[in-house]
């Protein structure tokens, strides 16, 4: 019997499985602790092959499972779990961008293992799942009303760990009273693609909103209006309400850890994290229109999904007549 496992924590990520040969299927015991008794990997950053890395490039989780199957693979069998934990790391910042690009960095393990449940469909079980969702992210934000723009976080270079390095060496070389928020403006454009709208663009925009809810305004001049409020609300550049949240963030980062504001009100901001650093990650998701309930843990339900030999085990639905043991579910 050949297994393979997988779990996923935004939902927290795992890919894992056991083989023997010429004996009936075993279930193998597993819980939210079973990466301490199996091989489990957390590799850092997705698959170079795959997508952008947001990060130093590591060993990718696929080339983990590539090379777990060569070094494992037995006339008896083997167990292998494969954790995407960065997942999880990234919602509890809130930080959809990373979430999103661990998450298909976990998806091209999978589909490293599948090659393998391919080769070996009667002995092999792969099961994908998580111990719990982080975060409560949804498509869907108040500001952006019915819209999304969820190509919007491909502006993001790096996760919020990488920028938060960066941040720590310019206020490790600047006081708070020396501290300017100008000074990293060019890389806050670098790792988001935020930006701070030229004065003279912006007083130009706001004229022509004002011409064309004028009276008697053209329509020319009223569609000229549309698309300028469209890049005053929903392009790259700040709004002055976010700059306004961009600037109390920066002052609070620019503190030492214990000299920052530590009540509830602060910490419904930034969660424990670098105030610039969250602030930041919050303000391009929700120009994507994607929200955060939490920086904890939530009750959304986790699915499990499994193929292979006694994946019917692991389905909340019964089989449908006639399906065999390598339902996929």
């Amino acid at each position: 019997m050949r297994r393979v496992r997988s779990r996923s924590s935004r939902y927290s990520s795992t890919v894992s499985w056991m083989t023997s040969t010429g004996a009936p299927p075993r279930l193998c015991g597993w819980s939210s602790n079973a990466s301490r008794r199996a091989i489990s990997v957390e590799p850092s950053y997705p698959h170079r092959d795959a997508v952008r890395v947001l990060g130093p490039v590591g060993y990718s989780p696929a080339e983990y499972v590539t090379k777990g199957i060569e070094l494992l693979d037995n006339p008896k069998g083997f167990f292998m779990m494969v954790e995407g934990g960065k997942i999880d790391w990234a919602c509890h910042a809130n930080d959809a961008a990373a979430s999103i690009h661990d998450t298909l960095a976990l998806d091209s393990a999978i589909a490293e293992a599948y090659k393998f449940y391919e080769a070996h469909p009667d002995e092999t079980l792969i099961i994908v799942t998580g111990d719990h969702e982080t975060g409560g992210m949804t498509i869907g934000y108040a500001g952006t009303q019915y819209a999304s723009f969820v190509d919007k976080i491909r502006n993001q270079k790096m996760s919020y760990i990488e920028f938060d390095k960066k941040i720590e060496e310019y206020r490790a070389n600047h006081t708070p009273e020396t501290a300017k928020l100008v000074d990293v403006l060019p890389l806050i454009y670098e790792a988001f693609g935020l930006h701070v709208m030229d004065p003279a663009k912006r007083a130009e925009l706001e004229k022509a909103v004002a011409d064309g809810g004028a009276e008697g305004a053209s329509d020319e001049a009223k569609k000229a209006a549309a698309a300028a409020q469209k890049e005053l609300t929903q392009s790259k550049a700040l709004t002055d309400l976010e700059l306004s949240v961009v600037e109390d963030a920066f002052s609070q980062s620019m503190l030492g850890e214990e000299e920052r504001a530590s009540d509830d009100y602060t910490y419904l901001l930034y969660g424990g994290y670098d105030p610039l650093s969250v602030k930041l990650t919050t303000i391009l998701n929700n120009k994507a229109g994607i929200a955060w309930t939490s920086y904890s843990h939530t009750g959304v339900p986790v699915q499990t999904s499994a193929v292979g030999t006694g994946a019917g085990l692991f389905n909340s639905v019964g089989r449908a007549e006639g399906d065999g043991e390598h339902g996929d579910r």
